[in-house]
């Protein structure tokens, strides 16, 4: 019984060549067009989490503490939560760092004493919504003079995360939507375009199972060549994004995540999706015209 339904389903396909192309069509620009929208919030989401990583605030260490003792104060401040690393900056490093950042007006610091600036720790957060609580820990260790940091740059880059996702996800929720209704009434098209077909199966007593089973394996078939299709198109439009960023010298505001990395992801979704699509929308738009 497989094998009639994969034979008649191929049978199916070669009599409706147009009908099956343009539904492939279709199905394949609608996940295509909902993937690259999904990939360009995805990378808008990581490039705001690389500027989140590179936030820091400083802790000033108090004045005449030894080296040791700074250095293993490093230890203490890492230990509090939410604090991903602690990196210690002496005095002497602190002053060569100042002096060539104004490397034209170096000779006017050159007789100044090594430890003028204080010894202190950049200091690395985990999740920046925490940051004021994990500032106020780290204050309120022995050693720690004082910290500096700028809490309404945080909380700005927290929000546009936040609106990112916020509309990311309602605009992806709606494509998917409506990508959905398109392809089901495409689906369903197809289907009525052979209601004559169908009821004649249904006169000579074919149950609704030996009709269905045909238009299931037709179902698959178009899944996964449209999901095929859709991974061809994603990764051409992909790298033609990639190369235009990289063309207008936009590669070191905005960092494109290579293909490779996202290309599995992309195409098991794609070959998953496709697949469910054709499978589900088969069965549900011939549902009704089994009814005959």
């Amino acid at each position: 019984m497989t094998i009639y339904y994969i034979r008649e389903g191929f049978r199916g396909i070669r009599r409706h060549l147009l009908m099956f192309f343009g539904s492939v069509a279709v199905i394949a620009a609608c996940l295509t067009l909902t993937g690259s929208f999904a990939l360009l919030a995805e990378n808008l989401n990581y490039n705001v989490d690389q500027l989140i990583d590179e936030n820091e605030f400083v802790a000033y260490l108090e004045d005449g503490m030894a080296a040791d003792e700074a250095e293993a104060l490093g230890a203490d401040i890492e230990a509090v939560d939410n604090v991903r690393e602690a990196v210690y900056i002496s005095s002497e490093q602190a002053m060569e760092t100042y002096k060539t950042r104004l490397e034209e007006s170096g000779r006017l610091f050159a007789d100044l004493p090594e430890d003028l600036l204080p010894a202190r720790y950049t200091v690395y957060v985990e999740d920046i919504d925490q940051l004021e609580t994990t500032v106020a820990q780290v204050e309120a260790i022995d050693g720690v003079n004082h910290v500096s940091v700028s809490l309404t740059v945080a909380e700005g880059f927290s929000s546009t995360r936040r609106v990112i996702l916020a509309v990311a996800g309602f605009l992806l929720a709606a494509l998917l939507a409506v990508s959905l209704l398109i392809i089901f009434y495409t689906i369903r098209m197809t289907m009525q375009r052979r209601m004559e077909e169908i009821s004649v199966m249904k006169i000579v007593g074919a149950t609704n199972g030996f009709v269905r089973g045909p238009f299931v394996v037709e179902g698959i078939v178009m899944g996964l060549a449209s999901g095929a299709l859709s991974c061809v198109l994603e990764r051409a439009f992909y790298e033609v994004f990639q190369q235009i960023v990289e063309s207008y010298q936009f590669s070191d505001l905005f960092y494109v995540i290579p293909f490779r990395q996202v290309r599995a992801v992309v195409f098991t979704v794609f070959l998953c999706g496709g697949l469910f699509i054709g499978i589900f929308g088969s069965v549900t738009a011939i549902r009704k015209l089994l009814k005959v």
